[in-house]
């Protein structure tokens, strides 16, 4: 930018007989509006833009002080340093806070996944409908579950583990966010591919949101895919018998 940088001694005496007023230094001006933007998209990665304010704001510092008379705007490079300060802050911490609630909602899908699959009993499926948070009026039920860990034990032995393979998340303003997961589930007796389809609701006694089982399905086209809750079987009749579990 076209600004007095280290201007000579003559050049601030002239300003000074004529009585030229100093101008705010354009840095100061971009260091508060590279803020301001930092600050309102710290969650989409404002950071970057809240270092460029510090850059500015410092750049402007330096420049004001070298030119005093020329130039002026210390408070605009000051508020525009200390609004990128805060951008950087908050998109750090921001990006903390996804990365732990994404650790702790995968916490929650695993330990979901595995009470469901070994409820054997009244008590394991209970501990599953306490897993995925299913409340009053819920689509799940200890029976629905008890069925189908019954017939995936039947089918695929044991469970061992699942991969995620991806997601899609559908955001509501209500705060209610729908995620679809396609994963891959391990058994004892061999691999199956699946969905998760669950909703992040906020949780009674945490400010973290929790997962809400809305359908768990493992796709199986030789006898059927298996539905939390049970759907009616997809037998895919006239297409190539492919297993949905390998052995």
């Amino acid at each position: 930018m076209n600004e007095p940088t280290d201007s000579s001694s003559n050049d601030q005496s002239t300003a000074a007989i004529f009585g030229a007023k100093p101008v705010i230094s354009r840095l100061a001006i971009a260091s508060v509006a590279a803020g301001a933007v930092g600050v309102l998209g710290a969650c989409v990665g404002g950071g970057v833009i809240g270092f460029l304010a510090i850059l500015c704001g410092t750049m402007a510092l330096e420049r004001v002080r070298k030119a005093p008379l020329q130039l002026q705007g210390r408070a605009f490079a000051w508020t525009g340093i200390s609004l990128g300060s805060i951008a950087v802050i908050l998109t750090l911490l921001l990006a903390w806070l996804q990365g732990s609630m994404q650790t702790r909602w995968s916490s929650q899908l695993d330990a979901g996944l595995r009470t469901t699959f070994a409820a054997v009993d009244a008590a394991g499926a209970k501990a599953a409908i306490d897993d995925w948070m299913a409340v009053s009026g819920s689509t799940l039920s200890e029976a629905q579950i008890f069925e189908f860990a019954q017939e995936v034990s039947k089918r695929y032995g044991a469970f061992q583990s699942f991969e995620e393979l991806a997601r899609d998340t559908n955001a509501s303003w209500t705060g209610s966010n729908h995620l679809h997961v396609t994963a891959a589930f391990e058994f004892a007796k061999g691999r199956g591919l699946g969905s998760l389809d669950f909703r992040l609701v906020p949780s009674p006694s945490d400010l973290v949101p929790t997962v809400r089982l809305e359908r768990l399905t493992i796709v199986d086209p030789t006898n059927g895919d298996l539905s939390l809750p049970r759907k009616e079987l997809n037998t895919n009749e006239g297409e190539p018998a492919t297993k949905g579990v390998a052995p």
